[in-house]
This record gives structure tokens, sequence and C-alpha cells, in this order.
């Protein structure tokens, strides 16, 4: 027998955890009927086990923070770029401006003088 015990819920804890009076599977799979009878014949004093429960709750996906730093690194880096984006869009349009000013400004200054 291995070393952990296979929920029915495929939630896999530690051979230590079953029938100690707390379900760590989460469906009771690891505290059945039989356990009852298992502790009325067993000379071993169980009460400790209801004060100070062993919570063991294995996570269900392997890598479930990966997959989320990859939406998190993917999503911040799509949005960076559109703010990178917009800021030399933004600057450029400005520059533009400033240049038909100036172009502006120095027709004015020839039609003035053309007059004066």
């Amino acid at each position: 027998m291995g070393s952990e015990f296979l929920c029915k819920n495929r939630k896999c804890i530690p051979v230590q955890l079953r029938c100690d009076g707390f379900d760590h599977c989460g469906d009771g799979s690891d505290e059945p009927d039989s356990c009852e009878i298992q502790w009325e014949t067993d000379r071993i004093d169980r009460r400790w086990y209801s004060h100070t429960p062993n919570y063991y709750f294995p996570k269900m996906d392997r890598y479930p923070d990966l997959r989320t730093a990859t939406i998190i690194f993917v999503a911040s880096s799509v949005g960076l770029i559109m703010l990178i984006s917009a800021l030399i869009i933004l600057l450029y349009r400005t520059g533009n401006r400033a240049r038909q000013q100036r172009e502006l400004q120095s027709q004015l200054q020839t039609i003035s003088e053309l007059l004066g």
C-alpha cells in the first residue's frame, strides 16, 4: 500500500489522515462508517483529533499558480504595450501640431511683411 489515500473526488491525502475523525477529502470518503467500528475495537485515544484537526487539502491542479501568473503577465504586457503606444501617438500628434503652428506662424509673418 502506498503512502497516500485516493479519495473518491480524486484528491490524495496521506494514509495517516484516514479515519482520524476529520473529513480531509471533502467528500467523506476518508471517514467511512467502518472507521467508527475500527475506533470501537482500537484502544487508541482519539479525542485529541477533535481538538486539533490535522488539516491537509492538496491542490486539485498541478500548476494553478503558473497559469494565473501567465495570465497576469500577458495582461500586464498588453496593457504596458498599449500605454506606450498611446504615449507615442500622443507625442507624435503634439509634434505635428507644433510643426503646423510654426509653419502657419511663418506664413503669417511673410504675409505681414508683404503688407507692410
